[in-house]
């Protein structure tokens, strides 16, 4: 069976109850954490603490491209949203930020370094500078979990580790200026979590022995649990589950296979007028990538063309809901960029196929 490269990840019997390799500090450190680190069952919970956290100006400045996930607490706990410009090579528009801080005056700004890249120093001298006029200053991290560079200029670091690892459940909240422990007594999301186990161990199953039904029904409780996730952004506590896959997880070898299966694309790609890099300097990518993103004209076909090859590149953020204004920039992201799956998993055998179907999709 040919090895399929995305999606979630399996789950086996052999993971069940295994030993704990690291403690949550020593994976805290993973992650260029301190002890003051919240482990959540998901990373949209983190917002929500954020926003009960900070009640007094309930106004949150966004980035133009994220997520819906990272809006829906706000959106639910009745704050005012608005959004900044996000360029197309996905560095901060600083002008349209300096502007919207002006006009709309929001109580907290949310930030995201994508894909493995961190802040540049004009725009970590910016965030210093709201941050220092009293703003609450929160990084989403979720795209570039391994970057060493984001403790000193942020109020609140957050990030979703789920599709980083084989864990059901998965997020964190570091914060500078609130006291973590006082949510020491969260309880897990077990609805949420058992439907996750469920499909991830189906997963694991249709690898071994290739029954497409069993693949069909982890993609049914998958979807399934997502709902779940909708429905509700109460904080939860990390599974006790999930916790045992985190703390088994290898986070260095893991990032070291992540970063050269993306070196590897990154040399082997074609580049034409039918498929773009979104960094076209690979040193702009300072820590180990979620995925990488390119941005493909007829990104349909390409899509259709990969799964029909076993890979599957995913469109990570479809535009949420609540940008009701798209700039052009932002409109050409959300339409175009395209997520091709790098992570532990696979090898540069993986990589190389990846590359063939890509490639010929581009001379076409």
């Amino acid at each position: 069976m040919t090895i399929e490269v995305g999606s979630i990840f399996p789950l086996y019997t052999l993971h069940i109850n295994t030993f704990e390799k690291y403690t949550k500090e020593e994976f805290s450190l993973f992650l260029h954490l301190d002890e003051n680190t919240l482990f959540l069952s998901l990373g949209r919970e983190a917002f929500s603490i954020i926003a009960r956290n900070h009640s007094t100006n309930k106004k949150v400045l966004l980035p133009m491209y994220t997520c819906q996930t990272v809006g829906d607490p706000f959106v639910e706990l009745g704050w005012e949203l608005d959004t900044y410009s996000i360029d197309v090579n996905l560095r901060i528009n600083v002008r349209s930020l300096k502007k919207k801080l002006q006009s709309f005056k929001p109580g907290i700004v949310v930030f995201h370094p994508y894909y493995g890249t961190s802040f540049t120093q004009y725009e970590m001298e910016v965030i210093r500078e709201i941050r220092s006029s009293g703003v609450i200053v929160v990084a989403d991290y979720t795209q570039s979990i391994y970057c060493k560079e984001h403790v000193d200029h942020a109020d609140y670091v957050v990030g979703s580790l789920r599709k980083w690892f084989d864990s059901p459940d998965g997020g964190y909240i570091y914060s500078r200026c609130q006291d973590m422990s006082a949510y020491g007594s969260l309880s897990e999301n077990m609805p949420f979590v058992m439907s996750q186990i469920d499909s991830m161990y189906l997963r694991g199953c249709y690898f071994k022995i290739g029954d497409q039904a069993l693949k069909d029904i982890s993609i049914r409780l998958n979807k399934h649990a997502v709902n779940i996730a909708g429905k509700n952004i109460e904080p939860h506590a990390l599974s006790g589950f999930g916790m045992n896959r985190l703390l088994n997880a290898d986070v260095v070898t893991y990032g070291k296979i992540r970063f050269s299966n993306y070196t590897y694309l990154y040399n082997n790609l074609l580049q034409t007028e039918k498929v773009k890099f979104v960094y076209n300097d690979i040193n702009e990518v300072v820590s180990s990538p979620l995925y990488f993103p390119i941005y493909c004209e007829n990104r349909v076909d390409l899509q259709r063309k990969l799964a029909e090859n076993g890979v599957y590149a995913p469109i990570l953020w479809e535009r949420p809901e609540f940008c009701t204004y798209l700039d052009e920039s932002s409109s050409y992201i959300y339409d175009h960029i395209l997520a091709i799956p790098i992570d532990q998993r696979y090898d540069i055998d993986e990589m190389k196929r990846v590359c063939k179907v890509i490639n010929s999709f581009s001379k076409e």
